[in-house]
C-alpha cells in the first residue's frame, strides 16, 4: 500500500504493475526452468496480487530479502525475450537509428573550445582489467549526416539478428544536431543490455 508513496500519483499506477509482476514472477521462478515461462505463469497467477495488496506486501517481502541475483537477473532480462522486445516493438515507435558499437581504447585529441587550435588528449579508459573496447550504443530518432559513415560503420558490432540500422538508399539524412545526450547507465550491472 506504500509503494511509491513518495512519488507523484501518476507514477503510483507503474510501479504498483511492476510489483504485481514482480510477486507473480516470483512466486512462479523455481518451477520453471526458462523466463518465458515463468512470465507466462505470472501472467495467469497476477490476478490475486492485484486485487490484495496484503497477500502482495507479504510476498513482496519474502522476495526482496530472500532471492537471490538469478532471481533478479531473469525477472529484469523478461525484457531481452523475443517475444517481449517484439510485442515492445509493434506498440512504441522505433528509432531510426539503433547501433551498438565498439570504440578502440586508443587516445584522440579533443580541440579545446575556448580555443581551436589548442587541444587536449584524451587517454583510453582503464580499469582493473586494464584498457578494453568501449561498447555503447547510438540512438537517434532521425538519421543524421555522419550517423551511416564507413568510420562508424567500422566500430559497429554485430548482436545477431536484424541489422540495427535499416534504412533504405532515399532516406533523408538531416543536418548534424547541435545537442548530444550521453547516458551513462550502470545500475547494479547485472540485468538488461543496452537495446531495453
Amino acid at each position: 500500500r506504500c509503494l511509491g508513496f513518495q512519488f507523484t500519483p501518476a507514477i503510483r499506477p507503474c510501479l504498483q504493475t511492476i510489483a504485481i509482476g514482480l510477486v507473480a514472477f516470483g512466486e512462479n521462478y523455481r518451477r520453471h526452468q526458462s523466463g518465458i515461462g515463468v512470465a507466462a505463469s505470472s501472467f495467469f497467477t497476477s490476478g490475486k496480487y492485484a486485487i490484495d495488496p496484503e497477500l502482495r506486501g507479504a510476498e513482496f517481502e519474502r522476495i526482496t530479502q530472500n532471492l537471490d541475483v538469478h532471481f533478479w537477473k531473469t525477472f529484469w532480462n523478461i525484457t531481452e525475450t523475443e517475444v517481449l522486445s517484439s510485442l515492445a516493438s509493434m506498440t512504441s515507435t522505433p528509432v531510426k537509428v539503433n547501433r551498438a558499437l565498439s570504440v578502440p581504447p586508443v587516445p584522440f585529441d579533443l580541440p579545446l573550445a575556448a580555443n581551436h587550435r589548442a587541444s587536449v588528449t584524451i587517454a583510453p579508459p582503464s580499469a582493473h582489467i586494464g584498457t578494453a573496447p568501449v561498447q555503447m550504443r547510438l540512438i537517434s530518432c532521425d538519421l543524421r549526416e555522419g550517423q551511416d559513415s564507413e568510420t562508424l560503420l567500422s566500430l559497429s558490432r554485430s548482436e545477431g539478428g536484424a541489422i540495427s540500422l535499416s534504412l533504405g538508399l532515399k532516406t533523408k539524412r538531416l543536418p548534424s544536431s547541435p545537442c548530444l545526450l550521453i547516458h551513462f547507465h550502470g545500475g547494479g550491472f547485472v540485468a538488461q543490455t543496452s537495446k531495453s
